[in-house]
C-alpha cells in the first residue's frame, strides 16, 4: 500500500551545506562573509523547500542478476548482490518541488552567483535530509517486525540503468505529488528529487 509524506519544509544541517559546497578545513578557508550567506539562504529556503514523497512495498526476487518485481524485471548485477537476501523492497520516491530550482534560475539570470550556488547547495542536501527522513520512518516501522534495511540504491548507480526510473514513477503514480521525467533522458523533473529502492532483510 503506497503511503504519502509531506512536510512544510525541512532544512539541511549547515555543515552538510558546506560540505557540498566542497570546502575542505584542511585546504580552504570558510570566511565569515560566506558563513553568513549561507545561514541567511538556510534561512530563505524555507520559502522554495516543498518537501513531498511517496513510497510502497513491492515483492521480489532475484535471479542471477536480474531483480524480478510482480510485473517488471530489471539487469543489474550490483543491486541484485544488495538485494540477495530481500524478499521485499520499497521504491521511493522524494522531491522538494520545483520553487528552488527556479529561485536559483533568477539569481544566476540576475548574476547573483554566489547566492545561487549556495542555495542550489542547500537545495541538493534538503532532498537528501528528507529521504534519509522517510527512510528512517520507514525503518522504524520495519524493525518492529524484525527487519532491517539495506543501503540505499538509486537509478544510475553503478550498473542500475536510469531506465528503472520510469518504473518507480508509473508504479507509485508520482504525478501526485508532481514528479515526472524529461521523456527522453529519463532525468526526474523537479531537479531536487530522488528515487531508489530499499531491500529489507531478515
Amino acid at each position: 500500500m503506497k503511503k504519502f509524506f509531506e512536510l512544510t519544509y525541512i532544512l539541511p544541517k549547515e555543515i552538510d551545506v558546506i560540505r557540498r559546497l566542497n570546502y575542505n578545513p584542511k585546504k580552504t578557508i570558510l570566511t565569515e562573509d560566506i558563513a553568513n550567506k549561507i545561514q541567511q539562504e538556510l534561512i530563505n529556503s524555507k520559502d522554495f523547500i516543498k518537501p513531498k514523497g511517496i513510497v510502497d512495498e513491492v515483492i521480489i526476487s532475484i535471479k542471477e542478476d536480474k531483480i524480478l518485481f510482480e510485473d517488471f524485471e530489471i539487469n543489474s548485477k550490483k543491486l541484485s548482490e544488495l538485494l540477495k537476501k530481500s524478499k521485499i523492497a520499497t521504491i521511493l520516491a522524494a522531491t522538494i518541488g520545483e520553487e528552488l530550482t527556479l529561485e536559483v534560475e533568477k539569481r544566476l539570470k540576475n548574476e547573483n552567483y554566489t547566492e545561487a550556488v549556495i542555495l542550489d547547495a542547500i537545495g541538493s542536501e534538503a532532498v537528501e535530509t528528507f529521504t534519509n527522513h522517510i527512510q528512517s520512518i520507514l525503518e522504524r516501522e520495519k524493525k518492529l517486525s524484525g527487519y532491517k534495511a539495506t543501503m540505499r540504491y538509486s537509478p544510475g548507480y553503478g550498473d542500475l540503468s536510469i531506465d528503472f526510473n520510469s518504473y518507480i514513477l508509473e508504479r507509485l503514480d508520482a504525478k501526485k505529488i508532481n514528479l515526472t521525467l524529461y521523456p527522453e533522458s529519463k532525468i526526474l523533473h523537479p531537479e531536487k528529487s530522488i528515487t531508489a529502492i530499499i531491500g529489507w532483510e531478515k
